[in-house]
């Protein structure tokens, strides 16, 4: 081999090398959100946090929020509706790198306040006692909200309006 030829061998290979070692790296990829709720009563409404790390600044981000809307900015938001479990997913793309992240949000049933009482018609000062029928998982609060003193026939009648308050457990 003339030595004309093994240079030309040599500058081709170092050409080759070259085009090689100027790719850029870029940064592992990983996509990442938070919520600013996880659950609650319908109609919710929840926000999402990109918190997405080694994307650069030609990133292109879409949310799928599971209930059939969608979204390309950096950082969104949703509302939920029906009663259910929903799958929200952050998928990033840079360049040749994609990563996902999946995460739930719950919708729960609306709380049922439902009670009865042991006897419509006590005496002061037995107490009457509220059952509830309400929701399962659903903590219920009896609060005494007024009374009204009334004179019947020179006698004096207590009432004592009751109202029943249901809320879920799950929003304390």
């Amino acid at each position: 081999m003339s030595q004309l030829a093994a240079v030309k061998k040599k500058c081709k290979l170092f050409v080759v090398l070259l085009i090689i070692g100027y790719i850029p790296l870029q940064a592992q990829l990983t996509a990442n959100f938070i919520a600013d709720k996880s659950g609650g009563c319908s109609p919710l409404n929840v926000s999402f946090t990109n918190l997405t790390t080694g994307a650069s600044a030609n990133a292109v981000y879409h949310w799928d929020f599971g209930n059939g809307n969608t979204s390309s900015l950096k950082n969104s938001g949703a509302i939920y509706r029906d009663e259910k479990t929903y799958n929200v997913t952050l998928t990033v793309i840079d360049g040749l790198q994609t990563s996902s992240k999946t995460a739930s949000i719950t919708v729960y049933k609306k709380p049922i306040a439902d009670f009865s009482v042991s006897s419509p018609k006590v005496c002061i000062p037995d107490a009457a006692i509220f059952i509830s029928n309400s929701t399962p998982g659903m903590e219920i609060s009896a609060l005494t909200h007024g009374i009204l003193v009334m004179a019947l026939h020179s006698k004096v009648m207590e009432t004592a309006l009751v109202i029943i308050i249901a809320m879920s457990k799950n929003q304390q």
